[in-house]
């Protein structure tokens, strides 16, 4: 399931949400990648499924940050549906924005969309990866922890087929297992990977959620709405104890999970995708940080969580945000094989970017499956790779002018269904992997990324 959410949610360009004037809904089809680059072949195309309107005609309106004025292009197309491609010359400096003004040519009604931008990236540092080659993956600085699978809870029958199904480091070095069916959690003390010191229940049906640590060491475990039940967010002490549970947004009430991140600033968050990106107020396609606690271990109201919301964009330290965008040419048959990221500062221009080419299909572990971290100041991304019965994580260290780290590994969760972290970030800015099986037990492995 993990690869399938990965491919789903790289490659299928979700439309933005409807603008409606007078019962007349305007989708944008062709979404316009966050992060461009001179060259790319741009489609930028709208649609109508509302009654009663029997063609479209259009003009979209463009300028870039060197233009005070939005020029104007003429969208074309048959019946409900009209685009156009971009010229060249709107891919030249930093910013490009734009909105368009749909008509219904027989009807004589118009709708104006809300305007939208990109980030243009003159000079991104390229990373090629060639052709990938399956097999060619990096053994482990060390394992830090194991348990046998007697040890630890499975569903080998149901639908799913599921074991443990996400991990941790804490601030003080100690490894984290979510023992999902057994609602509890396994600590290893540093340097004592054999077998796990302790045990830490999880209350309601956090077992299928996800968790974090505070800066202080205390625990945020999410449990989401299961059969009916209200999604919740719980703080507990490291050893279990529950200091308070708090209500999460009603939108989140179907999700089945609900991965959590720890902000820069120590916020934690709840990230959102889906369907309920929409049902928040937020852009369809996009990826959301709903605010769910602050730093110092209070929860947020839910009308705040909404509010505040952080959408398209991921913040990190020193006020820099990351935005990351795929990119395929208009009427590719193939699947995404050139990947942006941009560390975009305070002035709103990228302060650094990566243009990362491949000749196999990549898909980026975004979303819940992996979260970038800063190392050193460099962001570490998982980019995924995929053949019939088999997926590979490719780790990157993306540097100031080339990979400073980069290596396989092999994706190793039992079952289906589950789209938690399977690598994480730890304290020490070393990634950790996680690997289950139902025969071989649970593992824990530690890798180093440093040039």
């Amino acid at each position: 399931m993990k690869t399938l959410l990965a491919i789903a949610l790289a490659v299928v360009a979700v439309p933005p949400a409807a603008t409606a004037a007078k019962g007349f809904a305007v989708h944008q089809d062709n979404a316009v990648p966050q992060l461009l680059v001179p060259g790319d072949s741009v489609q930028v195309g709208y649609s109508t499924d509302s009654s009663g309107v029997k063609s479209l005609g259009g003009t979209l309106f463009v300028r870039t940050d060197l233009q005070r004025r939005f020029s104007p292009l003429a969208l074309a197309g048959k019946g409900h549906a009209v685009s156009t491609i971009l010229p060249a010359r709107f891919l030249r400096g930093h910013r490009l924005i734009y909105y368009a003004v749909i008509r219904d040519t027989k009807g004589k009604r118009s709708v104006t969309t809300g305007k939208r931008s990109a980030w243009i990236l003159q000079r991104p540092v390229v990373v090629g990866l060639g052709t990938h080659v399956y097999g060619q993956t990096r053994q482990p600085d060390a394992v830090v922890a194991r348990a046998s699978a007697a040890e630890v809870g499975w569903d080998t029958g149901g639908e799913f087929n599921l074991g443990p199904q996400t991990l941790n480091v804490a601030p003080d070095g100690s490894a984290w297992l979510q023992d999902s069916y057994n609602s509890r959690l396994l600590v290893w003390r540093p340097g004592q990977p054999d077998s796990f010191a302790r045990t830490v229940p999880l209350p309601g049906f956090a077992g299928g959620g996800d968790f974090v640590f505070g800066r202080d060491g205390t625990i945020y475990a999410s449990s989401p709405g299961f059969l009916g039940s209200d999604p919740l967010l719980f703080h507990l002490s490291p050893s279990g104890e529950v200091f308070w549970s708090a209500q999460l947004p009603a939108a989140l009430k179907g999700a089945g999970e609900l991965a959590l991140r720890v902000g820069p600033d120590g916020t934690i968050y709840g990230e959102v995708g889906g369907e309920q990106t929409q049902a928040l107020g937020g852009p369809s396609g996009d990826w959301g940080w709903l605010p769910v606690a602050t730093a110092t271990g209070k929860a947020l109201p839910v009308a705040y969580q909404a509010r505040h919301t952080v959408w398209g964009y991921q913040p990190l330290a020193g006020g820099l945000r990351l935005i990351s965008a795929v990119y395929t040419p208009p009427r590719s048959q193939q699947g995404p094989k050139d990947v942006r990221y941009a560390l975009i500062g305070h002035s709103g221009r990228a302060v650094r970017a990566w243009r990362v080419l491949s000749r196999t299909q990549i898909f980026p572990g975004g979303g819940p499956f992996f979260t970038p971290e800063l190392v050193g100041g460099d962001p570490v991304i998982d980019l995924d790779v995929a053949r019939p019965g088999q997926l590979e994580h490719v780790v990157l260290r993306l540097g100031p002018h080339s990979a400073e780290a980069r290596f396989s590994l092999p994706y190793s969760i039992f079952g289906e269904g589950t789209s938690y972290a399977d690598l994480r970030i730890g304290p020490d800015g070393k990634l950790y992997r996680l690997s289950t099986s139902p025969t071989n037990g649970v593992t824990i492995s530690r890798y180093s990324l440093q040039p």
